[in-house]
């Protein structure tokens, strides 16, 4: 890909085109004027691919962090939503996910990822995208997110930054203590695990495309789990409570992560915090069942800044 820009023509390949209509991401039928740019992002050795979906009228912009083994492409339903409430929507795919560069689904420090989203908020304020701003994270996607503004002085952000929106968001993973002994005692041994498929939403039609992915990484590695080890504890001791305010979806049928744990963190992370749990919500809730989908978008439909703010 060449590096992203916003003065080249808006110009789709055929091979774009195949990637677009294979992962439903196709949304002029949305806005009729919608604009698509794709293209890299360098972030210290990391090639970011990046996507950007506007129009003339944006009244601002969701800078979408998507979740663990997960891309870009897997988060049709969240960018259609954000569109139809007339927000423009910038995503890109982690380091070692989808089309970006890196090892496979590997890390050697959660601070990677945060980087990856300063370079893209950078672009963003060169490019000067529509305000006000939201960052919308999906699990580790949400513990990004959180560890940029903890990490970055989200006071000084506040112009532009005006609302968080989480979704099943990442502290400890579900039966984590168990998962950390484990982690200790094979580190020295072992680089990489075998990855199982979880069942971790509803939607049936979404498990078996998941399944047949060739974007999925299905091999679990090793130093990704001490990356994750050594920012809980560092995100845990986290003590100066982000002044942005928090919006939280959580599924109480979610196995992947400690959520009653999580929540009580996020509680004390963020000083404004309002959360909505989903009795029958699974983790993937970006690609959940559509009537659960349609709950927490009916939600925050109701709450997006935007809707409040002057433009």
């Amino acid at each position: 890909m060449s590096p992203l820009s916003l003065q080249s023509p808006a110009q789709v390949s055929p091979l774009q085109k195949r990637y677009l209509a294979a992962y439903g991401l196709q949304f002029d039928r949305i806005h009729s004027d919608v604009s698509y740019r794709s293209g890299q992002l360098q972030s210290g050795k990391y090639a970011l691919s990046c996507q950007y979906w506007s129009f003339p009228a944006a009244k601002g912009t969701v800078l979408l962090v998507h979740g663990y083994f997960d891309h870009v492409g897997l988060y049709g339903h969240i960018i259609r939503f954000f569109l139809q409430q007339g927000l423009a929507v910038f995503a890109f795919d982690l380091p070692g996910h989808g089309l970006s560069s890196g090892k496979a689904a590997s890390i050697d420090c959660f601070s990677r990822y945060s980087d990856a989203l300063q370079t893209c908020w950078q672009w963003g304020e060169k490019q000067q995208l529509p305000t006000p701003w939201l960052l919308v994270g999906q699990s580790t996607g949400g513990a990004i997110i959180t560890d940029y503004l903890a990490r970055t002085s989200p006071h000084k952000k506040t112009g532009r930054l005006k609302q968080v929106i989480l979704l099943a968001p990442l502290v400890r993973p579900h039966r984590w203590r168990a998962g950390r002994l484990l982690y200790l005692s094979l580190r020295h041994f072992v680089r990489q695990v075998p990855r199982r498929q979880s069942r971790n939403s509803h939607d049936r039609t979404f498990l078996q495309f998941l399944a047949n992915d060739p974007l999925q990484s299905w091999s679990q590695p090793v130093d990704w789990v001490g990356a994750l080890n050594r920012w809980i504890r560092r995100i845990e001791k986290v003590k100066t409570a982000c002044p942005v305010p928090v919006l939280i979806i959580q599924g109480e049928k979610d196995s992947t992560v400690d959520w009653k744990h999580n929540m009580a963190v996020f509680k004390r992370l963020y000083q404004s915090c309002e959360i909505l749990y989903l009795p029958k919500g699974q983790h993937h809730l970006a690609n959940e069942r559509a009537d659960i989908r349609q709950t927490y978008m009916d939600w925050l439909a109701e709450r997006l800044l935007p809707k409040k703010l002057k433009m």
